[in-house]
């Protein structure tokens, strides 16, 4: 295209050809928005990634397991504003999202277990309990104790699982059998240890492929409660003369004598040990 040296030729070309200032400022805010959508945010990416959620979910559910931690938590507005304050980004799994995780973490442990179980465990020891909880239920407790190939001493709850009414000595054995046998632990048990219930001497008894054992700190506590009987009124007599001093009257009453006692440092200190001793 011929030119004079000057612009108007080629701003006439283009106008010719609908090409403008406006046309162009007006398509290049269109490249640059389409730019913005096509290329996410960072935190955006992170957000959206589902393999860090996943793992960020799995730390989470570890809290819950290495701390014993309820699943409430989830829940705790304290504890929400702390994990934002970190990750303003990051949602806190829900409740049947936290159940499905740890369902997911026990089998995997539980495979883990199994196996070291089979390759570890010549002989092992359990101890079981069995107590109410608030809701009223009845739960028992199975841990296993054993000593490695490396012989190290090693530790593993089998099982916390309902047991349903009644407690008798028969359906406790039942239960604990069924645990065993779950954990392919079927003759490698030698002993088991529990408190001195009837229903778990019973079911002691009724076990005959293992030695039951009596829980030594149960014994001594049944001890030292019926060696304490002939005390009982020396106990509560002492009880009460401690309770009426710890009381608020009896506290400002002795501070105030104190304070008003003209009697030197030694002495003070004497009065001072006498009141903590009480």
């Amino acid at each position: 295209m011929g030119s004079d040296n000057s612009t108007g030729n080629f701003i006439v070309h283009l106008a010719t050809h609908r090409i403008t200032e406006e046309s162009h400022k007006r398509k290049m805010n269109e490249v640059r928005n389409n730019n913005q959508v096509l290329q996410p945010r960072i935190d955006e990416m992170l957000r959206n990634n589902p393999n860090i959620k996943m793992n960020r979910d799995r730390k989470f559910i570890g809290i819950l397991i290495k701390d014993n931690r309820p699943i409430s938590i989830c829940n705790d507005e304290g504890f929400i504003e702390f994990i934002h304050e970190f990750d303003p980004n990051y949602q806190i799994p829900s409740d049947k999202t936290v159940q499905r995780l740890l369902a997911e973490a026990y089998n995997q442990i539980k495979a883990v277990l199994t196996k070291i179980f089979n390759e570890n465990i010549f002989s092992c020891s359990i101890t079981t309990d069995l107590w109410t909880a608030r809701s009223r239920f009845g739960y028992i407790g199975i841990t296993c104790s054993f000593i490695d190939n490396d012989f190290r001493f090693c530790e593993a709850i089998l099982s916390i699982q309902y047991v349903p009414y009644p407690h008798t000595g028969d359906n406790i054995c039942k239960v604990l059998r069924e645990i065993i046998s779950n954990w392919n632990l079927t003759g490698k048990v030698l002993t088991m240890t529990t408190d001195n219930g009837s229903n778990m001497v019973r079911a002691g008894k009724l076990m005959t492929e293992l030695t039951r054992l009596p829980c030594t700190a149960h014994t001594l506590q049944l001890v030292v409660g019926k060696g304490l009987l002939p005390a009982e009124i020396l106990i509560a007599r002492a009880k009460r003369l401690i309770n009426f001093f710890t009381t608020p009257k009896q506290t400002e009453r002795l501070l105030e004598i104190q304070k008003n006692t003209y009697c030197s440092n030694k002495e003070v200190s004497k009065i001072k040990s006498l009141y903590y001793l009480i």
